[in-house]
């Protein structure tokens, strides 16, 4: 190969390398969420468990379960054992997370 091949065939290979991780998403740490009238907050703990808590008040909840990313969606299943829809959220251009219903999860 000449000098000015293998250059374009490295930059094309660098180029590729870059578009594949800018489409490799995850998610990872606490994020938040306040405007639903109660403190909502998800721990993504690994590459698949994600802690729900959930507080209003003097009262709180919490609940592990799974999760998947495809692409910019997250999507958290239901607990094992419980019935329910998945919770289905989009990573946006600052890194939040933001649902169907417009609540938006800001990471801590």
């Amino acid at each position: 190969m000449s000098t000015p091949t293998l250059r374009r065939a490295t930059l094309a290979l660098f180029a590729a390398t870059l578009l594949v991780i800018a489409g490799c998403r995850k998610v990872s740490g606490t994020y938040e969420a306040s405007e639903t009238g109660a403190n909502v907050s998800l721990n993504f703990k690994s590459s698949d468990k994600v802690d729900m808590s959930v507080k209003s008040g003097p009262m709180s909840t919490n609940v592990e379960s799974t999760y998947t990313v495809d692409g910019d969606t997250v999507k958290i299943h239901a607990p094992e054992g419980k019935s329910g829809a998945d919770l289905v959220l989009k990573i946006q251009s600052d890194g939040s997370l933001k649902g169907d219903q417009g609540v938006k999860f800001v990471k801590k």
